[in-house]
């Protein structure tokens, strides 16, 4: 999946990301403190259109905008 991304790492040409302020949350602390306790995995599923591809592409990009 490509995506474009502007200087300050937000996506270009995407709609705004919302509702999935709660499993972003969830995910935050692997960012806090990477490779404490060894590798972690995540698993994302779901229907078919409720974001499992736009969920992780936001979450990589929080580190991209921290610099």
């Amino acid at each position: 999946m490509a995506e474009a991304y502007d200087g300050s790492g937000r996506r270009t040409g995407m709609a705004p990301f919302v509702s999935r302020t709660a499993e972003l949350g969830l995910l935050e602390p692997l960012l806090e403190s990477p490779g404490e306790g060894g590798p972690a995995i995540v698993d994302i599923t779901g229907e078919a259109g409720v974001g499992e591809r736009r969920l992780p592409a936001e979450f990589c990009a929080r580190p991209r905008r921290r610099g």
